[in-house]
């Protein structure tokens, strides 16, 4: 009797960890979906086969690391993918305006023509507005070259990652002395990136949380880590970002990334986590 409960136990732990090793990434998934929607658009394959066969390579390499059960590496490779199907996206919208640029370029060119044969007023204002839109299609064009680039840039430098609830960065413990909120100059520096992201991107919200481990009082840890997080939100209202863009939390030893059973464990759980909303400020909760 006890050998038939064994066995079906460890049929019962069998299946558990086929259906978990068959789950879907989602950060994969998004990346898959968002690079075949982008390969399809012509002005994508004409203007960035490059990023594009960096997002397929990305994909791939997450793919073999989901194979074999190593959700870092999936994640890591998932995450790249991404990064380089908005590369092809905007470089995708840059052809497009390009386009426009020497359209109406064009249009300003027989216009001018046009003027000059029949000497009316109407012809010379209709070259003069063919004008303003090369000129605003040539604004648009430099716009969205800037965007591309300081969307790469950003996310390089703030060393943030992508996560279901948005973009997530890190302060770790030792940007604080053992049990105190002050930040160190090393943390100010991450909080002027910080800052310089939240003035170029202005509908752009974030939500800071205070983690601690375990050690010590639930009460000391839970005023401590909110005190921590509303340090991090006095750093940023310092360099001019509006308060209604920031929430700040304390939520003590309530969500550990690692044991709390060793020291490396603790030091992972002892941190300040940034949430860096979509582009329509929102925030997904936990």
């Amino acid at each position: 009797m006890n050998k038939l409960a064994t066995h079906a136990s460890l049929a019962a732990c069998a299946l558990l960890i086929s259906a978990c090793a068959s789950t879907p990434n989602a950060t994969l998934e998004e990346a898959r979906s968002g690079y075949q929607t982008t390969k399809q658009n012509p002005a994508a394959a004409r203007s960035a086969p490059q990023a594009l066969r960096n997002a397929k390579a990305n994909i791939d390499r997450s793919d073999a690391a989901f194979k074999e059960g190593d959700s870092a590496e999936t994640e890591h490779y998932a995450q790249i993918a991404q990064n380089y199907v908005k590369i092809a996206q905007e470089q995708a919208k840059q052809s497009d305006l390009q386009k426009q640029v020497e359209t109406a370029s064009e249009r300003r060119r027989e216009l001018r023509l046009r003027a000059q044969r029949e000497q009316t007023i109407s012809a010379q204002r209709q070259a003069a507005n063919a004008q303003q839109e090369a000129t605003s299609a040539q604004q648009a064009a430099a716009e969205a070259r800037a965007r591309a680039a300081e969307l790469e840039r950003q996310l390089s430098d703030l060393e943030a990652k992508r996560t279901e609830r948005g973009i997530v960065l890190t302060l770790g413990d030792v940007l604080f002395d053992t049990a105190r909120a002050e930040l160190k100059p090393q943390g100010f520096r991450t909080i002027e990136k910080l800052a310089d992201f939240m003035n170029q991107y202005p509908e752009r919200r974030v939500k800071i949380e205070g983690h601690t481990d375990s050690r010590g009082t639930a009460e000391f840890n839970q005023d401590l880590s909110q005190r921590r997080a509303l340090s991090v939100s006095s750093a940023l209202i310092g360099r001019n970002i509006d308060p209604n863009r920031i929430t700040a939390v304390g939520l003590g030893e309530s969500y550990p990334k690692a044991t709390n059973d060793t020291a490396a464990g603790r030091q992972q759980n002892r941190r300040v986590e940034i949430i860096i909303s979509d582009q329509d400020g929102q925030i997904k909760s936990r």
